[in-house]
C-alpha cells in the first residue's frame, strides 16, 4: 500500500492510494455522484485553497446546476454554516467567470438570482452559501473552500519517462511495454511492440472470428478467398501484418485496396520480416486513401490475425505552448494527457476576444497522417468551435497541411482529420481566429497518429537508421525498407562494383535483421529462367551485330562518291592537268544542264554554309 502524508496549512491530509483509483481514497473525502468532494476545516484565500486542492491531487470544487452545489455541503459535517471557496473566478480575464479546472464558463444557474455585480479592474473569486448561492467576494478573503476529484481508473505508464500508456488487456505493462499479467493480449485495437500501434481493421465475426481476437496464437484454417478487410474508417493504407501458424504459409499473398468501389492492386510489393510466423507488407506506391484492403492466395492458409497498421499516437504528453489570450498555457496540456473522456478535465480557451494557437511541438520530426480531436458531448452542438484551423509545420516552418472545419460536424464530440500527406512534421497547430465568449477552442484530447520520420525509427524514434539504407528510410524494427546501391550480400547493404545503381527491394523471409537481408545465391534461383536469360541476350546480341553491319555498309556506299568528288576537286586546283576527266563529263551536258561559263575564283576565305533543319515534335496533352 502506498502512503503519502501532506501538511496543508497545518491540516494533515493522507493520501492511501495515488489519486486515480476506483472510489475516493482521499481522508475525509465524501462521494457525491461519481465526485469525490474534500472540505477545508481552516479558512484562507482563494489561491492558497487552490494550492491546498492541488497538493493533494484534487482541484477546486466546479458545478453545472445549483443543485449539485447543494449535494456537495449536505456531505459537510453537521452544523456547518460557513461559506466556501469554489473554483470559479475572473482571474484571466476581468469580468469573464470561468471554472479555473477545464475554464469552462460559469452558467448562469449557479447565481440563482443573476451574476452579483463586481468591480470592475479587481479580481473576484467564487463562494457559495450553505443554501447553495452563488456570490462573489475578493480573492483575498479568507474562507473555508471545496475540493474535487473524479474518481476513475488508474492509467499505467512505462518507457523512458512514463511517457507510453499502457494498452494491455489487464492494464498490466514492465518497463518495456510487454504485457506482464496473467492475459498477455493488447487490448482490442492494439498491436505490435508495447502493443502501441492502433489496428484499423474492424472486428472480425463468426467464423473469422479469431483474426480479430488479439491472439497471435488461436489460426482459423480459411480456403476461401478472397478476404476482406473493412476499415474502421477511410483512412491511409500504410502496411499489414500478417499472422500465420506455420512458417511456409508466408508467402503467396497478393493485396488490393478498394478505393470509391475501384479495386486497385498493391504495386511494388515489400516484403518485411517480424519473426517466423509475422510479417509487414508494404506497398511501394502508397500510401493510399482507402476503405478496404482485399488479401488473395492459393490454396488453404492458417491465419492466426491480420493487422492493418494505423500508427502510434505521437501527440501523448509533447511539448505544448498556447499562444493565446490566456496566460495559464499550462492548461493546454490537459489535451496530451491520455485521458480521452469527457468527464476528465479538457483544455478550454478563454471565451474572450482574440486569437488561440494551441501549438504540440516535436522533439524530433514526425510523419503524421491522421489527427483526432475530442470534445465534450455537448446537446446544443458545437457551434462555438465552427471554422477552427489545423495546421503542420515542417522544421523550416514550412506549411505542409492545413485543415478548415466545415462547420458540419454536428453533435459528434469527435472529429477525425486526414492530412492526406506524408512527410515529416514538427509542429501541428489548432487554432481559432477572432475567439469570442461565444466562439473558442475546447479540446479534451488531441491525438496524431503516424511514425518516425527518417532517419529515426523505433518505438520512442530514438534510433537511426543505418545510412546503407536507401534514403536512410528503416521500418518500425530497424530493417532497412531498401538497400542504397548495395548488394544483398553478407546480410547486410554492402557497397559493390557489381551493385545495382537503383535501390533493391528487401525481400528476405527469414530472421530479422537491422541491415538488408542476403540475396540468393545464383544456384538457388530457378535454372529454366536462367537458360531463357541467356538465350534471349544471345538473340539480342547477334541481331545487333548484323544491323550494325548492314548499317556501316551502306554509310560506306553513301560516302564513297562525295569522298572521291573532294579529292578531285582538291586536285584540280593544285593541277587542273591532272583531271581531264572533269573537263570531259562537264562538255557532255545538256544545254539546260551546262555548267556555268565562269566560276567564282576560289580563295582562302571561301567557305561552304550548310544548314539542317532540326525536328520538333508536338506534345499531345
Amino acid at each position: 500500500m502506498h502512503l503519502d502524508v501532506y501538511i496543508v496549512f497545518g491540516y494533515f491530509m493522507t493520501v492511501i492510494e495515488p489519486v486515480g483509483s476506483l472510489e475516493c481514497k482521499v481522508n475525509k473525502t465524501f462521494l457525491v455522484d461519481d465526485m469525490c468532494i474534500l472540505w477545508w476545516d481552516q479558512k484562507t484565500t482563494w489561491l492558497n485553497a487552490k494550492k491546498g486542492c492541488a497538493s493533494v491531487g484534487m482541484y477546486m470544487a466546479i458545478a453545472q446546476s445549483s443543485s449539485q452545489i447543494l449535494e456537495m455541503l449536505n456531505g459537510l459535517p453537521p452544523n456547518t454554516t460557513m461559506d466556501v471557496w469554489v473554483g470559479g473566478s475572473d482571474i484571466d480575464s476581468d469580468g469573464v467567470f470561468v471554472w479555473d479546472e477545464d475554464l469552462s464558463p460559469v452558467v448562469e444557474e449557479i447565481w440563482q438570482f443573476g451574476r452579483p455585480n463586481h468591480f470592475v479592474g479587481h479580481n473576484d473569486c467564487m463562494y457559495v452559501t450553505m443554501e447553495g448561492e452563488g456570490k462573489l467576494a475578493p480573492c483575498s478573503g479568507n474562507k473555508n473552500a471545496l475540493c474535487m476529484y473524479r474518481p476513475t481508473k488508474p492509467f499505467h505508464w512505462f518507457g523512458p519517462n512514463n511517457s507510453s500508456l499502457c494498452h494491455c488487456l489487464d492494464q498490466t505493462c514492465s518497463g518495456n511495454g510487454t504485457c506482464s499479467g496473467a492475459n498477455t493480449k493488447c487490448m482490442n485495437g492494439w498491436f505490435g511492440p508495447g502493443c502501441q500501434l492502433r489496428s484499423l481493421s474492424r472486428d472480425f465475426f463468426g467464423p473469422l472470428e479469431d483474426l480479430g481476437d488479439n491472439n497471435d496464437t488461436s489460426c482459423t484454417t480459411i480456403s476461401r478467398q478472397p478476404l476482406y478487410i473493412r476499415l474502421r474508417a477511410s483512412s491511409f493504407f500504410t502496411w499489414l501484418r500478417i499472422v500465420v501458424e506455420k512458417p511456409d504459409q508466408l508467402g503467396g499473398f497478393t493485396i488490393y485496396f478498394e478505393v470509391s468501389n475501384i479495386k486497385v492492386l498493391c504495386q511494388g510489393y515489400k516484403k518485411l520480416p517480424v519473426d517466423e510466423r509475422s510479417i509487414d507488407i508494404l506497398c511501394q506506391d502508397g500510401p493510399f486513401f482507402v476503405d478496404t484492403v482485399i488479401l488473395e492466395w492459393t490454396g488453404e492458409k492458417n491465419i492466426c490475425s491480420v493487422y492493418i497498421n494505423g500508427g502510434q499516437n505521437l501527440a501523448l504528453l509533447q511539448p505544448i505552448s498556447l499562444g493565446s489570450n490566456s496566460p495559464r498555457s499550462k492548461r493546454s496540456l490537459l489535451a496530451v494527457d491520455g485521458r480521452k473522456s469527457p468527464e476528465n478535465p479538457c483544455f478550454q480557451g478563454l471565451p474572450k476576444t482574440g486569437d488561440q494557437n494551441w501549438t504540440l511541438t516535436f522533439k524530433r520530426q514526425k510523419i503524421i497522417n491522421e489527427i483526432i480531436i475530442y470534445r465534450k458531448p455537448k446537446s446544443g452542438g458545437y457551434h462555438f468551435m465552427n471554422g477552427f484551423l489545423v495546421f503542420g509545420f515542417s522544421a523550416k516552418g514550412v506549411l505542409m497541411f492545413r485543415y478548415t472545419d466545415p462547420g458540419t460536424h454536428g453533435d459528434s464530440p469527435i472529429i477525425w482529420i486526414l492530412t492526406e500527406v506524408s512527410v515529416p512534421m514538427k509542429k501541428i497547430v489548432i487554432s481559432m481566429r477572432h475567439a469570442t465568449a461565444k466562439r473558442y477552442l475546447e479540446l479534451c484530447e488531441v491525438e496524431a497518429f503516424g511514425a518516425c520520420a527518417a532517419p529515426d525509427y523505433g518505438l520512442y524514434c530514438e534510433q537511426r537508421c543505418d545510412s546503407r539504407c536507401f534514403r536512410r528510410e528503416c521500418h518500425l524494427n530497424g530493417l532497412c525498407i531498401q538497400c542504397a546501391r548495395g548488394t544483398l550480400e553478407t546480410g547486410e547493404c554492402v557497397p559493390s562494383p557489381e551493385a545495382p545503381t537503383s535501390p533493391t527491394l528487401v525481400t528476405k523471409e527469414s530472421s530479422i535483421s537491422t541491415k538488408c537481408p542476403t540475396a540468393k545465391p545464383t544456384s538457388e534461383r530457378n535454372p529454366e529462367s536462367s537458360q531463357l536469360i541467356k538465350l534471349f541476350i544471345l538473340v539480342i546480341i547477334v541481331l545487333s551485330v548484323m544491323v550494325l553491319g548492314l548499317t556501316y555498309k551502306v554509310l560506306s556506299q553513301m560516302n564513297k562518291e562525295p569522298k572521291n568528288a573532294e579529292r578531285t576537286v582538291k586536285d584540280s586546283i593544285a593541277d587542273p592537268t591532272k583531271v581531264p576527266s572533269l573537263h570531259k563529263a562537264a562538255s557532255g551536258l545538256t544545254q539546260q544542264q551546262s555548267m556555268p561559263s565562269t566560276l567564282p575564283p576560289a580563295t582562302e576565305n571561301s567557305t561552304v554554309t550548310i544548314t539542317s533543319a532540326k525536328s520538333s515534335s508536338t506534345r499531345i496533352p
